[in-house]
C-alpha cells in the first residue's frame, strides 16, 4: 500500500464521524487531511430551555505524508506545530476535552532512534486547573514499508484506528 492509498483509506474511515476542513493555521498547510469531530452533551431540567450543564468534547486528526521517510526533526517539528495550536485553543466553560492526533505516514522504514524519540514525546495541557478541561497530543507513526504503527503515550489507545487493513 502506498501513501495515497492509505490516506484514502483513512478518509473513508473518518467520514462517518469527522468533518473535513482546512487546517486551522498556515503552519499545518502541509497536511494531506485535517478532520474535526465535535460532540456536545447537555443535561436538562424539566425542559430543554433549562440546561443544567453543557459539555464539549473535540477531536482533531491531521494526516501528513513524508515520502522521504520520517526523521527525528520531523517529530519535533510536528510536536511544536501542534503544541502551538493547543496553546491557542479557546477553552470556554463548556469545554471538557480536546484530543489532537498527528498521524505521520512514511513509505520508507522508520529508524529506531525516531521511534525512541516518539515514545518520549508527550504533551498534555490543563485549562484553568482542568475546570475548563484539558487537551492531549497523540502522535502516530505509520510505517507503510513494514506495516507497523508506533505511537507516543497518548496515542496508545487510538493507534488501533490506524491499522493498514
Amino acid at each position: 500500500m502506498n501513501a495515497s492509498e492509505y490516506v484514502s483509506l483513512m478518509e473513508q474511515r473518518l467520514t462517518a464521524s469527522f468533518d473535513f476542513k482546512q487546517p486551522p493555521s498556515d503552519e499545518l498547510s502541509s497536511l494531506a487531511v485535517w478532520a474535526e469531530h465535535n460532540r456536545t452533551s447537555q443535561k436538562y431540567f424539566l425542559a430543554k430551555s433549562v440546561s443544567l450543564y453543557t459539555i464539549n468534547n473535540d477531536e482533531y486528526v491531521g494526516l501528513e505524508v513524508f515520502p522521504d521517510g520520517i526523521r527525528e526533526e520531523d517529530i519535533q517539528t510536528c510536536f511544536n506545530r501542534f503544541k502551538r495550536l493547543i496553546d491557542r485553543l479557546p477553552a470556554d466553560e463548556s469545554h471538557m476535552s480536546s484530543i489532537f492526533t498527528a498521524a505521520l505516514i512514511s513509505e520508507k522504514e522508520i529508524p529506531t532512534e525516531v521511534i525512541r524519540k516518539l515514545e518520549k514525546t508527550k504533551y498534555h495541557k490543563d485549562f484553568w486547573f482542568t475546570l475548563r478541561g484539558w487537551a492531549d497530543l497523540a502522535i502516530i507513526l505509520i510505517d507503510l514499508s513494514k506495516g507497523d504503527i508506533y505511537s507516543n503515550p497518548f496515542g496508545k489507545k487510538i493507534k488501533k484506528n490506524f491499522v493498514l487493513s
